[in-house]
């Protein structure tokens, strides 16, 4: 290949056209490293060791199969009403940093992958999910949903599909909701994220089979040939979307009932995507209510006249299971540090809010509180696959 025909596509990944055929070389090249500017696709390599072609490419020289990156690839797009949109694609377009998640100006992803996974490049997700919660990158609320791309769905745990389309259906319309773009992406985008969007768009007043094909006609790659391997290969989970048209609403609203306080909480605190960022930084957890998450903590004013602050409220942290939907796991209170007082919430030299410690009269402020750390049942997910509440915040 020579130098004008290699390119850099809009993600930034480096793209290489076959020197036999003239296409663009997706997934493996094959190189010479004699000859510096030659490549040839994986389908003209085969060709070239086939013996039975009596009219084949060939080449003298020894050549190298060296692996390309994924691009990233939206296959489907959907604007609502409002101006906001969703956005169905593989997990390079949820990679820190992508071109995606700027053009797009992407504020919300929902990754439904298993972790930990074979494929090195999904690792800069992996860490962002690697203590268990969600995170923030750039404005960009991050949500990881472990899905298992098979084709029954009766094999994720006891509720199946059911225990599926109500987490993902309301994590995209509480995302619209804040005004925020979304990502749904799987690995290749072709069976698990276009599922959840299904579902989504069956709350859209659509049946199962017209948000099928609307899906189909909108793909961006070959919708037809989309349709006919996804209905071939995903009848079970298009039975329970069937089924999910039918009775969606009382669905929705039993899970957001018992996930209500998460619910409530989940882009309160976030900031606005960064979309004109350069580079990523750093992942951080979600923050608390009490939290800003580009302040630093403000140094308190000490003064005799100020007032204790009130005691803080005792919360309780809900744990869903099988065997009882309504079980509720009491914690101890969890008093907050004296350092994530925010300045703007201080008038003169009191601190007032009433998240700050209580500051006595005497001289020297009182040592922080120790925190007492919570059940560690409140995170724990319950036996058999089935999938729990997302968005913990963390404090």
């Amino acid at each position: 290949m020579s130098a004008e025909e290699q390119e850099s596509s809009s993600d930034g990944v480096d793209t290489f056209s076959c020197d036999v055929c003239g296409n663009e070389i997706d997934k493996v090249r094959y190189n010479c490293s004699k000859c510096e500017d030659y490549d040839i696709c994986e389908h003209c390599f085969i060709q070239s060791t086939d013996d039975d072609e009596e009219e084949r490419p060939r080449h003298p020289h020894k050549l190298t199969a060296i692996k390309l990156p994924v691009k990233a690839s939206i296959v489907f797009s959907y604007t609502t009403a409002n101006g906001n949109s969703v956005h169905v694609g593989n997990f390079a377009c949820a990679l820190p940093g992508s071109v995606v998640l700027k053009e797009k100006k992407i504020g919300a992803v929902l990754s439904l992958i298993e972790l930990p996974h074979p494929n090195r490049e999904i690792a800069p997700l992996a860490q962002l999910y690697s203590d268990g919660s969600d995170s923030l990158m750039d404005g960009v609320v991050y949500h990881h949903l472990p899905v298992a791309d098979i084709a029954n769905p009766a094999l994720i745990g006891p509720e199946g599909a059911m225990a599926l389309f109500p987490e993902t259906t309301s994590f995209i319309s509480e995302s619209l909701k804040a005004k925020r773009n979304v990502l749904v992406h799987c690995e290749l985008g072709q069976r698990r994220s276009p599922l959840a969007f299904l579902a989504w768009m069956v709350t859209q007043n659509l049946s199962a089979q017209s948000a099928i094909s609307r899906f189909a006609s909108g793909h961006k790659e070959n919708g037809a040939a989309w349709k006919e391997k996804f209905v071939s290969t995903r009848a079970k989970w298009i039975e329970k979307l069937e089924e999910w048209s039918k009775n969606w609403s009382s669905k929705l609203k039993d899970w957001q009932r018992k996930n209500a306080e998460d619910l409530n909480s989940w882009f309160a605190d976030a900031p606005e995507p960064l979309v004109d960022k350069a580079s990523p930084s750093k992942p951080t957890k979600m923050p608390s209510k009490h939290e800003a998450l580009d302040e630093k903590p403000a140094p308190i004013a000490r003064s005799p006249t100020s007032k204790p602050a009130a005691a803080p409220s005792k919360k309780r942290a809900r744990v869903i299971d099988d065997d009882d939907e309504d079980d509720l796991l009491p914690t101890r209170a969890i008093e907050p540090s004296p350092k994530k007082v925010k300045a703007s919430e201080m008038t003169g030299d009191a601190a007032t809010s009433s998240s700050a410690t209580a500051v006595g009269h005497s001289e020297k402020p009182p040592a922080p509180a120790a925190v007492t750390a919570t059940s560690s049942t409140a995170n724990a997910k319950p036996k058999g696959g089935t999938i729990t509440s997302f968005f913990k915040k963390a404090n």
